[in-house]
């Protein structure tokens, strides 16, 4: 059965409720970078794309190791690299 052009086109009167509504995709947008969602996850990992960032990660962590430190366990570059993490 061959159908007619009328049949397959859309006709949308203003100013009225759409009908089957589901019968059609939804055409929302989304351009932001980030969600709630993702945030914590995708800011980290674009900072520690950064060779100094992860430097400085391993130095902090390396600062707790008793055989190794000299800062007494306390990982005193953590401060920085935290306000850089936070400010960039």
């Amino acid at each position: 059965s061959v159908r007619s052009e009328a049949d397959q086109c859309r006709v949308i009167k203003l100013l009225e409720p759409i009908q089957d509504r589901e019968a059609f995709c939804n055409n929302v947008i989304t351009t932001s970078h980030y969600t709630v969602a993702n945030f914590v996850p995708k800011n980290l990992s674009e900072q520690f794309k950064k060779i100094p960032n992860i430097y400085f990660l391993i130095l902090s962590c390396l600062q707790t190791l008793p055989q190794i430190t000299t800062t007494g366990h306390v990982p005193t570059i953590l401060l920085p690299l935290v306000c850089i993490l936070l400010l960039n």
